[in-house]
């Protein structure tokens, strides 16, 4: 059985706490408005959207074309009936949210945000020793306001954010 924590230890855990929370609450401000928009604008967004529908559909196989009406080419990976441009990984988290919230565009941005939001807290939990607090806090706040990286939010970057 381990010693209780010192006081000291135990306000900087609390305060660890309280900072991740308010990661969470900035990103959450910065990349959760427009998350459920009905469009799909961005032609790599509707092919990672189809390859994790063909995820939702048949869990172990990623793919865009269930039963491709002739031989495809492994070389042209956008036509290809196993979907390997991209691990695998991300397509079943989002072929998890498909089930969980249905299959809309809502499901794999869904899957993007919680991915964004738990890199900006092991940014945090990394770099607050050898940075400290403050500029762990900085780069992992810094983080989640880029757009690098974010095209999901279609409202955004293409100024439709009247919905």
């Amino acid at each position: 059985m381990s010693a209780p924590l010192p006081a000291a230890d135990t306000s900087r855990t609390r305060l660890d706490g309280l900072l991740v929370a308010a990661l969470v609450v900035w990103g959450l401000a910065q990349l959760a408005p427009h998350l459920a928009h009905p469009a799909i604008y961005n032609w790599d967004e509707a092919m990672h959207q189809a390859a994790a529908r063909g995820t939702h559909d048949t869990f172990f196989t990623p793919h865009i074309y269930k039963a491709p009406l002739y031989p495809s080419d492994p070389r042209h990976w956008w036509a290809a009936h196993v979907w390997m441009h991209k691990p695998t990984g991300p397509f079943w988290f989002g072929a998890l949210m498909m089930h969980v919230v249905g299959v809309t565009p809502l499901a794999l941005r869904l899957a993007s945000l919680l991915g964004h939001l738990a890199a900006a807290v092991a940014i945090y939990l990394i770099a607050r020793r050898p940075a400290g607090r403050l500029w762990a806090t900085l780069g992992a706040a810094g983080f989640l306001a880029l757009p690098f990286g974010w095209q999901l939010v279609q409202g955004r970057f293409f100024g439709d954010v009247t919905d």
